[in-house]
């Protein structure tokens, strides 16, 4: 969460589109959350040499 807040400080200072910051955080979430169902429901990990 440190690095979250370190970067939402940057753009509060430097006065970015917070819209855009947190769409951008959202879509990351969403991504790693879809990753890892799918590392579930294969039973191994992306790159696994035994799959």
């Amino acid at each position: 969460m440190d690095k979250f807040t370190t970067e939402l400080m940057t753009a509060l200072t430097t006065q970015h589109d917070l819209k855009e910051f947190f769409r951008q955080k959202l879509e990351d979430a969403i991504n790693l959350l879809l990753e890892r169902e799918l590392t579930v429901f294969l039973d191994y990990e992306k790159w696994d040499v035994e799959a």
